[in-house]
Formats: structure tokens, C-alpha cells, sequence
């Protein structure tokens, strides 16, 4: 939220660009949830860099995605 409030688009870019890089990282041992959370909030972090004021709100949170890998067959909320 800092990086928002002082305007730093290239900070918020770099980081995801960091959450992408982790996430060909991952060992084979990861839980397959891990890759998807990790691209999406890197996907928002980078509408967040662009200054679109609907992603760039110092008060919008990035939320989980809701996947299912529970095998109950609903979406559970990480």
C-alpha cells in the first residue's frame, strides 16, 4: 500500500515480476494451488503497476483466487 500511496508503479511491477520468477521455481513437491495463487497475484500486482485507479486503489486488497482442489468438488476460499 505504500508503494500505491508514494506513486512507486515500478516497485509493485518488480515484485510481481519476483512472484512470477518464484513460481517456475516451484519444486515438484508444491501444492498445485501454490502456482495459480502466485500468478494471479502477480497478474494484480501488474494491473496495479499500469495506475488503473480500480487496481491502484490504496484501499483495494488483493483476495485469493477461489480454486478447488480439496476434490470435494466446492471451491474453497485460501
Amino acid at each position: 500500500k505504500a508503494a500505491l500511496a508514494f506513486g512507486f508503479w515500478e516497485l509493485l511491477k518488480s515484485m510481481a515480476e519476483l512472484l512470477e520468477r518464484e513460481c517456475t521455481l516451484l519444486p515438484d513437491s508444491a501444492h498445485p494451488d501454490a502456482a495459480f495463487q502466485l500468478s494471479h497475484a502477480a497478474k494484480q500486482l501488474k494491473l496495479a503497476s499500469s495506475g488503473d485507479s480500480k487496481y491502484a486503489a490504496y484501499e483495494h486488497n488483493i483476495t485469493p483466487m477461489l480454486t478447488d482442489f480439496s476434490g470435494g468438488g466446492g471451491a474453497e476460499r485460501l
